[in-house]
């Protein structure tokens, strides 16, 4: 898994021309973004919902 994050970072790295400390910045920044999209998609848009049971009674955490 490790390994699998380093190689993404590195990439987003080349790709963009940044450093290494600016490229893992904005990786997490965009990381974060697109998990927290996901998390807005699952619960239908109702983002109060997040953190709490779903419908198959596993606790998605905050």
């Amino acid at each position: 898994m490790t390994l699998i994050a380093a190689m993404m970072l590195m990439i987003y790295k080349k790709e963009n021309g940044i450093g290494f400390t600016t490229a893992k910045r904005r990786f997490t920044i965009e990381i974060e973004d697109i998990v927290t999209s996901l998390a807005v998609l699952y619960y239908g848009g109702d983002i109060s919902k997040y953190g709490k049971f779903d419908y198959y009674q596993r606790f998605v955490p905050k």
